[in-house]
Order: structure tokens, then C-alpha cells, then sequence
């Protein structure tokens, strides 16, 4: 999937449903397996840092519409608070 990355850049966060999933190919990739057993199965882990919101103008996601349109010029990017993430393709037979 072809992806803008001057476009990216400006509208990041994306909204949970508007994720692009990028599954990347590694080779001599270790996979620490006492950090991933520690991952549930299914759902969200308990230890997750949470950051809550004191602010009652805040709205949650049901309060956007299907059909609203996001103003991208309105969207902070904060480079202090960049994450990012990477989901390997183990599904080749590698050693690990």
C-alpha cells in the first residue's frame, strides 16, 4: 500500500480503525519469549500505561460521526511523544 510520508507525518495520530498494519520481514530476528508469554492472548494487557484525561471536553469516540472528516491542520505532532511499532512476519520458517 502506497503511503504519502510528508502526509503521514502531519496526521499522525491516526484514529485506532485508520491503522495501516505493516508486516516487515526479518532475518536472525530474536524473539524474547518470557516478554511475549507475558502478553495475554487476546485483549489488552493490564500493565499498560494509561493516560487519563481530567478535561470534561474531552469526547470519546463515540462522539465522532462515520462520516466526519478529520481537519488535518488541526492535528499536533509531537516529536517528544513518537512511538512506533513493528510486527515481524514469523510466519516463514525461521530459526529463532
Amino acid at each position: 500500500m502506497p503511503q504519502k510520508v510528508g502526509e503521514l507525518a502531519k496526521t499522525l495520530p491516526y484514529y485506532p480503525k485508520e491503522l495501516p498494519l505493516v508486516l516487515v520481514s526479518v532475518k536472525d530476528l530474536k524473539i524474547n519469549m518470557h516478554a511475549l508469554s507475558c502478553l495475554p492472548e487476546d485483549g489488552i494487557p493490564n500493565d499498560v500505561k494509561v493516560i487519563e484525561s481530567v478535561n470534561e471536553d474531552v469526547g470519546s469516540d463515540d462522539d465522532i460521526d462515520e462520516d466526519s472528516s478529520i481537519d488535518y491542520e488541526e492535528i499536533v505532532y509531537n516529536e517528544s511523544t513518537e512511538t512506533s511499532s513493528v510486527i515481524p512476519d514469523i510466519s516463514h520458517n525461521h530459526s529463532f
